[in-house]
């Protein structure tokens, strides 16, 4: 939606005679395209990110628009997933601004996106019930949280709490008094090995955490 808006803003700035192109038709033409990469590339599956906002404050033309655009993409994602029933299909985002959670059901887990915003380890806990609240079942949620930049010195808020401690951490101690269904970590490919973050271990408890080897 941004690059279609742009690019039109852009049209219009030189005074070129267009005819606008239904946004509907740009983002399925686009999205078409990005999906077709996955089965050319070999990819075990697709992971479908929309956020949306919230339509607690939209008016009913508003409101009519964005349940049109979110049915759009979501309904593209649910025919590719139809057509490749072989490849993985999960959702990324704020499942509290789908306002069709009937447009959810085919996906396997739903991450919670809110979770790379969390600055204490309360916060987990608490977009996990707003999910849940929302209808979406706790056995197909997922949460998500990052690792620190270790390589970059210039950044030291990225994986961190507001009281120093590892997101991580805190991921691993939420995961392990939930039924989250999974997890997923950012930044896993920056520097994996470094002894200061200890990624490699933090990861491996994680995992044990959430899906414990049969002893």
């Amino acid at each position: 939606k941004a690059e279609y808006e742009a690019a039109k803003a852009e049209l219009q700035a030189k005074l070129v005679a267009i005819v606008d192109p239904e946004i509907n038709d740009y983002v399925l033409e686009n999205l078409t395209t990005q999906l077709s990469f996955a089965k050319k590339n070999g990819l075990d599956g697709v992971m479908f990110a929309f956020n949306g906002k919230s339509s607690s404050h939209m008016t009913s033309a508003q409101l009519a628009e964005y349940n049109m655009q979110q049915a759009v993409f979501l309904g593209a994602a649910s025919d590719w997933h139809k057509r490749n029933p072989g490849l993985s299909y999960d959702f990324l985002g704020y499942p509290q601004n789908v306002t069709r959670l009937d447009l959810l059901d085919e996906f396997r887990t739903i991450f919670i996106r809110q979770g790379l915003d969390a600055t204490n380890g309360d916060q987990f806990d608490f977009y996990y019930t707003q999910a849940m609240t929302q209808g979406v079942p706790a056995e197909r949620l997922g949460m998500v949280s990052v690792f620190p930049v270790t390589d970059n010195s210039a950044d030291d808020k990225t994986g961190y709490l507001t009281d120093g401690t590892l997101a991580i951490h805190a991921l691993t101690k939420f995961a392990s008094s939930s039924k989250i269904a999974a997890v997923g970590v950012y930044n896993i490919q920056r520097d994996y090995f470094s002894a200061p973050a200890d990624n490699f271990r933090n990861l491996r408890d994680l995992i044990q955490t959430v899906n414990p080897s049969i002893q």
